[in-house]
């Protein structure tokens, strides 16, 4: 039924049921919009912007534009077209409207860049573009593998991950230490990657020196040395150095920088996933360059264990938290140790007890055991995956880290060799057969995955060094029960250790 009020409006009513046809509905909203349509049409108002969906501040175009009263045609009209015009914007006669040009012309302006994004924007490089240096385990081979060909850098940056560096972005401009930092790694990558348009070099020292300042005051105060932000800026300045001086002596101090204050916060500040991203990426290279240097791995005692064993996620196959790269984990941070125990006991000079040497080559042994288990879990889970070479990132992690088991199986087998004279053709076998599989696994992974690829090339000096003495560590005396120092020295400098005894 339909029935037409004084002012024209038609209303539209159902007898019976509330269930409306689809047909009636439009009837409806046709008949409710009709008077509207024809009033707006007469203002010239649907010929001007929306003003209702403007930001506040740009909503009045004019000051002196307010508010006004509902007109008279308005009254006794239906409630729902009355509701309706009071949500439009203020009418005007033609004589008080405003040049139409005027409201146009004062758009909303889009929200300013946040300093990160002016950074990104300015240098044209994301700071996840260099997630990939985050997994650098090695300086000096790595800083190798990049300044040789610069090109190696730009197909590095296209290989995104998981880093610390995402919880970054959130952080800048909060804390100057982390902010200074990320400025100085951000234009020395520039400058490798535009060598006829480089960033100037007093430029990049300028920085350099802002961020060291800043660092060392964040690190004097009471309040922020343990701040995650701290730790990241010693991080960052590490990776600025790994571009910056070659993987020296200025990548190994942020290294130890920062792992002392890893140290120092102890194992029971971890609790965010910014500080647990953190923990996972320095670990590495912790372990790495202790092993080099032979140097004592803080990361073996208890407490870190514990730690590192709380990140594991049961549901992840090959992932930094996953079950089996945790154990691998456990195993490789007691490397360190018992690599500087063994090189005590060959390259000293003091007597050590027989006793002390069979509990050694015990100790290696158990260690060599276990990383023969973990190969053996890890052969039976990628029977069940598909084409290794896969793009996915599964695909290439489990191999990053079957070159890690590999580099521990072929050092554990130097060592125990070095203080066992039984064990010392049998296991040299070993260390060769890891040696040359490591190699066969660089060459097969890198032309499938450059990042994957620029992994397993920091593991090739363990191959190479172990190969290129074979020679002579075979020609080494297997009735002696430790094997010659000079012979165990030329292995450890040929694989990229350092160290040095006292005459």
């Amino acid at each position: 039924m339909v029935i037409t009020s004084e002012s024209g409006f038609e209303f539209v009513f159902q007898s019976g049921s509330n269930d409306f046809s689809q047909e009636t509905k439009t009837q409806i909203r046709r008949k409710a919009m009709k008077a509207f349509n024809a009033s707006r049409n007469r203002t010239d108002h649907h010929a001007q912007h929306n003003l209702l969906q403007l930001p506040p501040d740009v909503a009045v175009c004019d000051a002196s534009v307010q508010p006004s009263t509902c007109s008279q045609e308005q009254v006794g009209e239906p409630a729902m077209i009355s509701q309706s015009l009071e949500r439009t914007p203020p009418r005007r006669t033609r004589k008080q409207d405003p040049p139409q040009d005027k409201c146009l012309t004062k758009m909303g302006r889009s929200m300013p860049l946040s300093g990160i994004e002016r950074l990104i924007q300015l240098h044209e490089i994301d700071l996840m573009d260099l997630s990939a240096l985050t997994t650098v385990h090695i300086g000096k081979v790595a800083s190798v593998h990049i300044m040789l060909q610069p090109s190696n850098l730009t197909r590095l940056l296209s290989c995104r991950q998981e880093s610390y560096l995402s919880y970054a972005y959130s952080r800048y401009g909060h804390w100057p230490c982390l902010d200074d930092a990320l400025l100085c790694l951000i234009l020395k990558a520039q400058q490798i990657l535009h060598p006829h348009h480089p960033v100037p070099a007093a430029k990049i020292l300028a920085a350099y020196s802002r961020a060291l300042a800043s660092l060392q005051k964040a690190l004097n105060s009471a309040e922020s040395w343990a701040a995650p932000e701290v730790l990241c800026a010693t991080e960052v300045l590490a990776r600025f150095e790994l571009l910056a001086d070659g993987g020296r002596t200025s990548w190994l101090n942020h290294i130890w920088g920062a792992a002392g204050l890893l140290r120092l916060r102890g194992p029971d500040r971890y609790y965010t996933d910014f500080e647990r991203s953190l923990f996972l990426s320095l670990a590495g290279p912790i372990i790495c360059e202790s092993f080099l240097n032979n140097k004592d791995c803080f990361l073996e005692e208890a407490g870190w264990k514990e730690l590192r064993q709380d990140f594991t996620k049961p549901g992840e196959l090959f992932s930094l938290s996953s079950p089996r790269v945790t154990s691998l984990a456990l195993i490789m941070c007691e490397t360190p140790g018992l690599g500087k125990r063994v090189t005590d006991v060959v390259c000293s000079g003091e007597a050590f007890p027989e006793s002390y040497i069979d509990r050694l080559a015990a100790e290696a042994r158990d260690h060599r055991e276990r990383l023969l288990s973990w190969r053996s879990d890890f052969n039976e889970t990628t029977l069940e995956i598909d084409d290794p070479t896969g793009p996915g990132v599964e695909s290439y992690r489990r191999y990053e880290h079957l070159g890690t088991a590999l580099v521990g199986s072929l050092v554990v087998a130097r060592l125990l060799g070095a203080i066992s004279p039984a064990e010392r053709s049998i296991l040299e076998v070993e260390s060769l057969v890891f040696a040359r599989e490591l190699l066969r696994l660089e060459a097969k992974i890198s032309p499938a995955n450059y990042s994957a690829g620029f992994y397993l090339s920091q593991k090739h000096i363990f191959a190479r060094g172990t190969l290129c003495t074979a020679d002579i560590w075979k020609a080494a005396s297997t009735s002696d029960p430790i094997i010659d120092k000079g012979v165990f020295e030329q292995w450890c400098k040929a694989i990229g250790r350092n160290f040095k005894y006292e005459a």
